[in-house]
């Protein structure tokens, strides 16, 4: 297993030796003759093992909602295995007292040990070990260094370098220092103790763990690795060891492995508090991985380190660029469900629109009211983008919900401008169309908020051109809006349009402007009036990117 006892430097009289109360019920625990009663009897002749046991029992760690005062029934509670484990830490902990050893951090020493226990009892339990066996076990696998710096005061200050070393890395360096290993000296320990076999099998075998080898001691190497995740500086290596290190030996992925890490500062320092170990405040992980990657940046600049980062990044970008897409698409169906979504062939009113980028700063909307007559708009609002679709949510949300009840196109721009001057940003506007049409009469009446001129086709007349009478939304609060003199159909169809419309290019590279928009709308006056707007979209090379959000909106009085 090891060097032959007789050829370690150390004799068992250097060892240190704990409470003889405490060792004497740590072997009585191991017995199988012996009942609960005995054990209390047997704690109550050392006062100091008694309040030990009654102090642990009532903390948190246990979850007992009533005081315990008596010990016997503290064991009754606690069991055997939990009750040795108590017994084991006041041994482990007044063996070496907080100032045996000048000028070593014997607290920093007591967090390592306590996070290697808590991590062996975890990794225990999905290994189908009993808990506290592998608790005891951790809380002694590195003990062995506590004594050999116990043995070596000299080069106390070398244990804060130490623990920055991962644990292969310690291991070498431990039997360079002292010619001797912490698991050698747990050997010799546990025997002197009389501790049971098991302990002694797997302490020994903590650091070179075979297959073949005992499960415990594949936890405690484990265990070892965890606990170097939060002492080794820049400890994305380590995390990785251990990741792949617990995925091999226990089948444990990440989404297991990291909450525990997140989780596991708390228990250590609950932990502490109910075995009455001090120790300082603990860093959580996420902060430990954020100093960690700080390191890394700072100490890291050849060619594979950049080259990870870059990966890291693009990884990064890809994940937001998929989250970005996902609430693009929420933006667009939001959008979609601003414009009417559902267009029936024999109303007279019909739009298309088609954004140039994902989200459109275009809209077009009407509503049929009780009366009969049909409140309709088109809107533009200046830019692109993010910021352009916002206030075109807002404006058509707005006319949505005002002309259910407000008859009048003059009075509800009027208030959509004060609404939009009252939140606007940056010097943006919009351009609006809107207007009422009674199918009855075929009479339309517009107010046109600096938006492009209305375009009314007549069969066997020249195109006819209503131009805006208002300055745009949102420039000047309070402004007074007018409907326009009636407009009579008479059969014609009324277009109304967006600019991504008129200055989109033909197939010939010509820009269409209004005078061709009318001339391509009167060469396909006989087709269906969908129909018609789909043949505009067509023919603005439809095989490029839009430059512009295209919008079209007709006013049918053919259906009349």
């Amino acid at each position: 297993m090891h060097t032959p006892l007789e050829l370690y430097n150390i004799k068992p009289s250097d060892l240190p030796a704990p409470p003889q109360a405490a060792l004497e019920m740590l072997r009585a625990c191991a017995r199988e003759d012996i009942d609960n009663k005995q054990l209390a009897a047997f704690a109550q002749t050392d006062p100091v093992l008694t309040a030990e046991v009654l102090r642990v029992v009532n903390t948190p760690l246990f979850g007992i909602a009533q005081e315990v005062s008596s010990v016997r029934h503290a064991i009754s509670l606690l069991g055997l295995r939990a009750l040795r484990n108590i017994v084991l830490c006041l041994m482990v902990r007044e063996a070496v007292q907080q100032h045996a050893i000048p000028g070593f951090d014997i607290t920093l020493f007591w967090e390592d040990t306590l996070r290697r226990a808590v991590a062996a009892r975890w990794l225990g339990m999905r290994a189908g070990l009993d808990k506290d066996d592998c608790f005891s076990a951790g809380l002694l696998q590195d003990f062995g260094l506590l004594i050999l710096f116990y043995l070596h005061p000299e080069v106390a200050a070398e244990f804060i370098q130490l623990r920055a070393l991962d644990p292969a890395q310690r291991y070498t360096r431990e039997k360079s220092l002292f010619g001797n290993t912490h698991d050698e000296v747990m050997l010799l320990l546990i025997r002197q103790w009389s501790l049971p076999p098991s302990l002694e099998s797997a302490i020994g075998l903590h650091h070179q763990p075979r297959t073949e080898d005992a499960i415990l001691s594949r936890v405690l190497y484990a265990a070892d690795w965890i606990n170097a995740v939060f002492c080794v500086p820049g400890m994305n290596s380590v995390l990785e060891c251990v990741r792949t290190l617990l995925g091999d030996e226990f089948g444990l992925d990440a989404d297991v492995i990291d909450p525990y890490f997140t989780q596991l500062p708390a228990e250590v320092t609950d932990t502490a508090a109910a075995l009455g170990l001090h120790i300082q405040a603990q860093v959580d992980f996420e902060q430990l991985m954020r100093q960690a990657n700080m390191r890394l940046a700072r100490e890291n600049t050849d060619y594979q380190e950049l080259t990870w980062q870059l990966e890291k990044a693009i990884a990064e970008r890809d994940r937001l660029a998929a989250e970005l897409n996902r609430e693009i698409a929420i933006a667009q169906e939001v959008q979609r469900h601003l414009m009417p979504d559902t267009q029936a062939d024999d109303l007279p009113v019909m739009g298309l629109n088609l954004p140039a980028r994902n989200i459109s700063g275009d809209f077009f909307d009407y509503q049929l009211l009780r009366d009969g007559n049909i409140c309709f708009a088109i809107g533009d609002v200046s830019g692109k983008g993010i910021n352009a679709g916002l206030l075109m949510a807002k404006t058509a949300s707005l006319f949505h919900c005002l002309a259910k009840h407000i008859p009048d196109p003059a009075k509800i721009l009027a208030i959509i401008n004060n609404e939009i001057c009252e939140t606007s940003v940056r010097g943006f506007f919009v351009t609006m169309t809107a207007g009422i049409y009674n199918p009855q009469t075929q009479v339309v009446r517009l107010v046109n908020a600096g938006h492009l001129p209305s375009l009314l086709l007549q069969r066997g007349q020249a195109p006819r051109w209503f131009e805006a009478s208002e300055q745009p939304l949102g420039i000047l609060p309070d402004c007074r809006f007018s409907l326009s003199e009636p407009i009579a159909l008479r059969g014609g169809t009324l277009y109304l349009y967006s600019d991504g419309v008129t200055e989109a290019k033909t197939a010939d590279g010509s820009v269409l402007e209004c005078a061709g928009l009318a001339t391509l709308l009167q060469r396909h006056q006989d087709k269906p009036p969908r129909q018609r707007l789909r043949t505009v979209i067509k023919a603005v090379q439809p095989q490029q990117q839009l430059h512009d959000d295209m919008t079209l909106l007709m006013i049918n009085g053919e259906l009349a």
